[in-house]
Protein backbone atom coordinates (compact mmCIF):
# COMPACT_ATOMS: atom_id res chain seq x y z
CA UNK A 1 0.00 0.00 0.00
CA UNK A 2 2.92 2.47 1.10
CA UNK A 3 4.42 1.30 -2.74
CA UNK A 4 1.53 2.46 -4.03
CA UNK A 5 1.04 5.59 -3.18
CA UNK A 6 4.92 6.36 -3.93
CA UNK A 7 3.85 5.93 -7.19
CA UNK A 8 1.50 7.60 -7.26
CA UNK A 9 3.19 10.59 -5.50
CA UNK A 10 5.87 10.81 -8.33
CA UNK A 11 3.48 10.56 -10.79
CA UNK A 12 1.91 13.96 -9.51
CA UNK A 13 5.11 15.57 -9.23
CA UNK A 14 6.17 14.33 -12.76
CA UNK A 15 2.83 15.92 -14.05
CA UNK A 16 3.02 19.23 -12.36
CA UNK A 17 6.94 19.49 -13.44
CA UNK A 18 5.89 18.98 -17.35
CA UNK A 19 2.88 21.31 -16.56
CA UNK A 20 5.49 24.09 -15.42
CA UNK A 21 7.72 23.68 -18.06
CA UNK A 22 5.08 24.23 -20.77
CA UNK A 23 4.25 26.97 -19.27
CA UNK A 24 7.80 28.28 -19.39
CA UNK A 25 8.14 27.43 -23.41
CA UNK A 26 4.76 29.15 -24.09
CA UNK A 27 5.81 32.36 -21.64
CA UNK A 28 9.37 32.38 -23.19
CA UNK A 29 8.88 33.60 -26.97
CA UNK A 30 9.57 38.07 -26.44
CA UNK A 31 6.05 39.64 -26.30
CA UNK A 32 6.71 42.95 -28.33
CA UNK A 33 2.48 43.62 -28.72
CA UNK A 34 2.51 44.60 -25.02
CA UNK A 35 3.53 47.62 -22.87
CA UNK A 36 5.07 47.33 -19.28
CA UNK A 37 2.96 49.59 -17.50
CA UNK A 38 6.21 49.84 -15.09
CA UNK A 39 8.48 50.66 -18.11
CA UNK A 40 9.83 54.18 -17.26
CA UNK A 41 9.86 55.86 -21.13
CA UNK A 42 12.44 58.37 -22.25
CA UNK A 43 11.27 60.77 -25.02
CA UNK A 44 8.20 63.47 -25.48
CA UNK A 45 5.44 62.44 -23.39
CA UNK A 46 2.59 63.72 -24.79
CA UNK A 47 1.07 61.81 -28.17
CA UNK A 48 1.23 63.65 -31.28
CA UNK A 49 -1.38 62.93 -34.53
CA UNK A 50 0.46 63.38 -37.91
CA UNK A 51 2.70 66.00 -36.48
CA UNK A 52 0.38 67.85 -34.59
CA UNK A 53 0.49 67.57 -30.56
CA UNK A 54 -2.22 66.53 -28.52
CA UNK A 55 -3.36 67.87 -25.24
CA UNK A 56 -2.93 65.24 -22.54
CA UNK A 57 -6.00 63.63 -20.41
CA UNK A 58 -4.63 65.48 -17.41
CA UNK A 59 -2.16 67.92 -15.93
CA UNK A 60 1.31 67.06 -16.11
CA UNK A 61 3.12 67.44 -12.74
CA UNK A 62 6.55 69.41 -12.93
CA UNK A 63 8.44 68.93 -9.65
CA UNK A 64 11.49 71.67 -9.29
CA UNK A 65 13.91 71.91 -6.39
CA UNK A 66 16.71 73.81 -5.79
CA UNK A 67 17.73 77.39 -6.02
CA UNK A 68 15.77 79.83 -7.88
CA UNK A 69 18.08 79.49 -10.96
CA UNK A 70 17.98 75.84 -10.54
CA UNK A 71 14.02 75.43 -10.88
CA UNK A 72 14.03 77.70 -13.79
CA UNK A 73 16.40 75.22 -15.77
CA UNK A 74 14.75 72.35 -14.76
CA UNK A 75 11.40 73.71 -15.75
CA UNK A 76 12.79 74.68 -19.29
CA UNK A 77 14.13 70.90 -19.26
CA UNK A 78 10.96 69.26 -17.85
CA UNK A 79 8.79 71.00 -20.80
CA UNK A 80 10.41 69.88 -23.73
CA UNK A 81 10.37 66.50 -22.47
CA UNK A 82 6.80 66.64 -22.17
CA UNK A 83 6.26 68.12 -24.61
CA UNK A 84 8.55 68.60 -26.90
CA UNK A 85 11.15 71.20 -27.73
CA UNK A 86 8.17 73.36 -29.77
CA UNK A 87 6.58 74.56 -26.73
CA UNK A 88 9.77 76.65 -26.03
CA UNK A 89 10.15 77.52 -29.77
CA UNK A 90 6.84 79.27 -29.67
CA UNK A 91 8.91 82.10 -27.68
CA UNK A 92 11.02 82.97 -30.17
CA UNK A 93 10.04 86.13 -31.54
CA UNK A 94 11.52 89.41 -32.78
CA UNK A 95 10.80 92.53 -30.53
CA UNK A 96 10.73 96.00 -30.96
CA UNK A 97 12.26 98.57 -29.40
CA UNK A 98 9.55 99.49 -27.84
CA UNK A 99 9.02 96.58 -26.55
CA UNK A 100 12.45 96.32 -25.32
CA UNK A 101 11.84 99.44 -23.24
CA UNK A 102 8.84 97.84 -21.51
CA UNK A 103 10.51 94.55 -20.58
CA UNK A 104 12.93 97.12 -18.85
CA UNK A 105 10.11 99.20 -17.20
CA UNK A 106 8.30 95.22 -16.30
CA UNK A 107 11.81 94.14 -15.22
CA UNK A 108 12.19 96.84 -12.40
CA UNK A 109 9.30 96.40 -10.52
CA UNK A 110 10.10 92.29 -10.30
CA UNK A 111 13.60 92.92 -9.38
CA UNK A 112 12.03 95.38 -6.50
CA UNK A 113 8.89 93.12 -5.50
CA UNK A 114 9.59 89.27 -6.71
CA UNK A 115 13.67 88.96 -7.15
CA UNK A 116 13.73 85.64 -7.00
CA UNK A 117 11.81 85.50 -10.09
CA UNK A 118 14.79 87.07 -12.09
CA UNK A 119 17.20 84.39 -11.48
CA UNK A 120 14.05 81.86 -12.22
CA UNK A 121 13.83 83.55 -15.75
CA UNK A 122 17.40 83.44 -16.27
CA UNK A 123 17.90 80.03 -15.29
CA UNK A 124 15.00 78.71 -17.84
CA UNK A 125 17.18 80.62 -20.85
CA UNK A 126 20.20 78.42 -20.32
CA UNK A 127 17.31 75.31 -19.73
CA UNK A 128 16.13 75.94 -22.84
CA UNK A 129 19.32 77.04 -24.34
CA UNK A 130 21.07 73.36 -23.54
CA UNK A 131 17.39 71.65 -24.46
CA UNK A 132 17.95 72.66 -28.33
CA UNK A 133 16.28 76.16 -27.70
CA UNK A 134 17.31 79.44 -28.57
CA UNK A 135 15.41 81.44 -26.09
CA UNK A 136 17.18 85.00 -24.58
CA UNK A 137 16.12 86.43 -20.81
CA UNK A 138 14.14 88.51 -22.93
CA UNK A 139 12.18 85.69 -24.43
CA UNK A 140 11.60 84.34 -20.98
CA UNK A 141 10.77 87.58 -19.26
CA UNK A 142 8.02 88.55 -21.77
CA UNK A 143 6.21 85.39 -21.11
CA UNK A 144 5.20 87.30 -17.33
CA UNK A 145 4.23 90.12 -18.98
CA UNK A 146 1.38 91.04 -20.80
CA UNK A 147 1.04 93.25 -23.16
CA UNK A 148 4.64 92.92 -24.67
CA UNK A 149 4.23 90.65 -26.97
CA UNK A 150 1.76 92.30 -29.21
CA UNK A 151 2.87 95.78 -28.30
CA UNK A 152 -0.28 96.66 -26.70
CA UNK A 153 -3.08 95.23 -24.76
CA UNK A 154 -6.10 93.37 -26.94
CA UNK A 155 -9.04 95.70 -27.25
CA UNK A 156 -11.97 94.95 -24.12
CA UNK A 157 -13.75 91.55 -24.10
CA UNK A 158 -17.16 93.17 -25.42
CA UNK A 159 -15.73 94.67 -28.72
CA UNK A 160 -14.96 90.81 -29.11
CA UNK A 161 -16.77 88.53 -31.41
CA UNK A 162 -18.53 86.02 -29.32
CA UNK A 163 -19.69 88.58 -26.24
CA UNK A 164 -22.76 89.47 -26.31
CA UNK A 165 -23.65 93.31 -25.93
CA UNK A 166 -23.36 94.44 -22.17
CA UNK A 167 -22.23 91.22 -21.33
CA UNK A 168 -18.68 91.41 -20.70
CA UNK A 169 -18.78 90.43 -16.96
CA UNK A 170 -21.06 87.21 -18.20
CA UNK A 171 -18.31 85.30 -20.12
CA UNK A 172 -15.49 84.68 -16.96
CA UNK A 173 -13.80 81.83 -15.24
CA UNK A 174 -15.45 81.21 -11.75
CA UNK A 175 -13.81 79.68 -8.78
CA UNK A 176 -14.96 78.79 -5.39
CA UNK A 177 -13.79 77.57 -2.00
CA UNK A 178 -14.88 76.40 1.36
CA UNK A 179 -12.99 75.04 4.58
CA UNK A 180 -14.31 74.64 8.58
CA UNK A 181 -17.73 74.31 9.07
CA UNK A 182 -18.67 74.72 5.39
CA UNK A 183 -16.61 71.28 5.12
CA UNK A 184 -17.19 67.67 6.05
CA UNK A 185 -13.93 67.57 8.03
CA UNK A 186 -12.90 70.84 7.70
CA UNK A 187 -10.33 71.07 5.67
CA UNK A 188 -10.13 73.51 2.51
CA UNK A 189 -11.93 72.58 -0.68
CA UNK A 190 -11.37 74.68 -4.09
CA UNK A 191 -12.91 74.29 -7.36
CA UNK A 192 -12.44 76.07 -10.96
CA UNK A 193 -14.09 76.83 -14.02
CA UNK A 194 -12.33 78.15 -17.04
CA UNK A 195 -14.62 79.41 -19.29
CA UNK A 196 -12.05 78.94 -22.02
CA UNK A 197 -10.50 76.75 -24.74
CA UNK A 198 -8.22 74.15 -24.10
CA UNK A 199 -4.03 74.35 -23.59
CA UNK A 200 -1.06 72.99 -22.82
CA UNK A 201 -0.26 73.26 -19.54
CA UNK A 202 1.28 71.79 -15.93
CA UNK A 203 1.03 71.78 -12.54
CA UNK A 204 4.08 72.83 -11.07
CA UNK A 205 5.37 71.26 -7.53
CA UNK A 206 8.39 73.92 -5.99
CA UNK A 207 10.80 72.87 -3.24
CA UNK A 208 12.79 76.27 -3.08
CA UNK A 209 15.88 76.36 -1.17
CA UNK A 210 14.49 79.46 0.49
CA UNK A 211 11.22 80.18 1.14
CA UNK A 212 8.02 77.83 1.56
CA UNK A 213 7.22 74.87 -0.88
CA UNK A 214 3.97 75.48 -2.64
CA UNK A 215 1.60 74.13 -5.52
CA UNK A 216 0.50 76.50 -8.60
CA UNK A 217 -1.54 76.01 -11.58
CA UNK A 218 -0.62 78.28 -14.29
CA UNK A 219 -3.28 78.89 -16.86
CA UNK A 220 -0.01 78.33 -19.61
CA UNK A 221 2.91 76.20 -19.43
CA UNK A 222 4.66 78.67 -21.60
CA UNK A 223 3.52 81.75 -23.83
CA UNK A 224 1.61 85.13 -23.31
CA UNK A 225 -1.16 84.12 -20.77
CA UNK A 226 1.29 82.44 -18.24
CA UNK A 227 0.84 86.04 -16.90
CA UNK A 228 -2.52 86.23 -15.77
CA UNK A 229 -2.29 83.62 -13.12
CA UNK A 230 -3.72 80.58 -12.35
CA UNK A 231 -6.00 78.34 -11.04
CA UNK A 232 -6.04 77.05 -7.48
CA UNK A 233 -3.15 76.53 -5.37
CA UNK A 234 -1.20 76.15 -2.17
CA UNK A 235 1.77 76.67 -0.45
CA UNK A 236 3.71 74.61 3.10
CA UNK A 237 2.09 77.00 5.40
CA UNK A 238 -1.73 76.26 4.50
CA UNK A 239 -2.15 79.79 2.04
CA UNK A 240 -4.18 79.13 -0.54
CA UNK A 241 -5.24 80.92 -3.74
CA UNK A 242 -8.21 80.32 -5.16
CA UNK A 243 -9.31 83.36 -7.88
CA UNK A 244 -8.25 82.83 -11.31
CA UNK A 245 -10.43 85.04 -13.31
CA UNK A 246 -8.21 87.34 -15.83
CA UNK A 247 -10.87 90.40 -14.72
CA UNK A 248 -7.80 92.00 -12.92
CA UNK A 249 -6.02 92.18 -16.52
CA UNK A 250 -5.21 94.84 -18.74
CA UNK A 251 -7.89 93.93 -20.97
CA UNK A 252 -10.25 96.46 -19.92
CA UNK A 253 -7.82 99.26 -19.56
CA UNK A 254 -7.05 100.47 -22.53
CA UNK A 255 -4.06 99.67 -25.18
CA UNK A 256 -1.22 101.34 -22.70
CA UNK A 257 1.17 98.43 -21.10
CA UNK A 258 0.66 98.91 -16.94
CA UNK A 259 4.11 98.18 -15.42
CA UNK A 260 4.10 96.27 -12.17
CA UNK A 261 4.16 92.68 -10.92
CA UNK A 262 2.14 90.32 -12.88
CA UNK A 263 -0.64 88.20 -11.05
CA UNK A 264 1.29 84.68 -11.79
CA UNK A 265 4.38 86.54 -10.49
CA UNK A 266 2.42 87.62 -7.33
CA UNK A 267 0.98 83.97 -6.44
CA UNK A 268 4.59 82.64 -6.86
CA UNK A 269 6.11 84.75 -4.80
Amino acid sequence: MRHKNNILSNLCFLMFLIFLGCILLCCKGENTGKVNPFEIHTGIEIDFVDGVPIFPWARPVVILQGSDYEMGYQYAHQLTQIFGAWILELNEVEFSEGQLEALKGYKWYITRHAPEMIDFFRGMAQGAKDAGVSLTYEHVLAQFCLGVKNGEYLETPSDQPGYPEGGEDLEKCGSCAAWGTATKDGKVITAGSSDGNDHFNVTIICFPDEGNAYIHSPYYAVGPWVSAGGHSGMNDKGLVYVHHGVTQTAQSMGKKPRYGIQSDIAIRH
